[in-house]
């Protein structure tokens, strides 16, 4: 049989359930305010992405002037070091690295581009040029403009 209700228990469920609507409605604005400062946030950091793919920063600014590889060349210990845009190599080096230039090899640097080997070239060309020429590398050093620190 079904339970007929009061006046006071409606009049307690309605003022629960109004209750209720207004915490609904105060965290729905909090949450819509949120979500418009995010929208704001995300707009902004699209624009720059957009402003950083239209014109990418100069990677030579970043203070990288030279490198120091040390590896093996069949097998007997091997050191290259590019300063003062010039490369400083044993002969048996410089042989196989300019057979890699001769074959006109390529390196890719990212998004479909690839650079050219050479050894008078830009100086990421060039050492990726002196890594290729190298049987094993076991390091790798760059050296930046602020007093060759690595």
């Amino acid at each position: 049989m079904a339970q007929t209700l009061v006046p006071a228990e409606l009049h307690q469920r309605w003022e629960l359930a109004l209750a209720t609507s207004v915490v609904r409605r105060e965290r729905a604005a909090e949450l819509m305010a949120e979500s418009a400062q995010n929208q704001t946030w995300a707009e902004r950091v699209r624009c720059r992405s957009m402003a950083l793919r239209e014109c990418p920063p100069d990677r030579s600014t970043r203070g990288v002037v030279g490198f120091r590889i040390e590896g093996l060349v069949d097998d007997e210990p091997c050191v290259a070091t590019f300063a003062d845009d010039v490369l400083t190599c044993p002969a048996e080096l410089r042989r196989r690295a300019e057979i890699v230039v001769a074959m006109r090899e390529t390196f890719p640097v990212g998004d479909g581009r690839a650079v050219l080997a050479t050894l008078d070239g830009a100086l990421g060309a060039v050492c990726a040029t002196v890594m290729r020429a190298f049987s094993q590398i076991i390091s790798l050093d760059l050296r930046t403009g602020e007093g060759g620190a690595r």
